[in-house]
């Protein structure tokens, strides 16, 4: 919107306060994601359980999810396995997720755990960019997709949310009178 308004671009406390927001909520849910002590419940850990025992998720048992479509299970199937025709998910490919992910994520953790939720002694060592976040979040729908897919047999084009209204209505009317 302020992109397409040249009334509006100037500098102000609103988009400032919008941007660390945005900033704050999004690094907490980075850090929630990637949590992975025993108590968590994260991405993180439902992948290292899968790299530990990748026999959890089999061909057999992704076979009863496409009841209605059952040819096409086993080319899906075959997405998360090292060869084709495996029995079961491959633990280098889900590693090779977790590094993705976890990398990905360091900085915008350290970041969360030392400025956001804590005011920490020291600093972290790099302040994240909008960049690092919007990698994260990129990589973070791909892999979205592709374990919801290999958990449910279900597919999905994008987890972008499709709005049954116009959410930006409310900024044809002026605010402020």
């Amino acid at each position: 919107m302020t992109k397409k308004n040249t009334i509006i671009q100037k500098p102000s406390s609103f988009y400032e306060y919008l941007g660390y927001t945005y900033v704050a909520y999004a690094n907490m849910c980075v850090r929630r994601l990637i949590k992975s002590d025993r108590s968590s419940i994260s991405l993180t850990r439902l992948l290292e359980e899968l790299i530990q025992d990748p026999k959890q998720i089999s061909r057999t048992y992704y076979r009863t999810l496409y009841i209605n479509v059952p040819e096409l299970a086993d080319g899906d199937f075959d997405r998360f396995c090292d060869k084709p025709g495996e029995p079961y998910i491959s633990s280098t490919l889900v590693k090779k997720d977790f590094e993705v992910l976890t990398n990905n994520a360091k900085n915008l953790e350290v970041y969360a755990d030392k400025v956001i939720a804590h005011i920490d002694k020291t600093p972290p060592q790099q302040i994240p960019t909008f960049n690092d976040l919007n990698v994260f979040i990129a990589d973070l729908e791909v892999m979205i997709k592709k374990y919801v897919l290999m958990l449910t047999g279900v597919g999905m084009l994008s987890l972008m949310p499709v709005y049954q209204y116009d959410w930006q209505e409310i900024f044809d009317t002026q605010w402020r009178v």
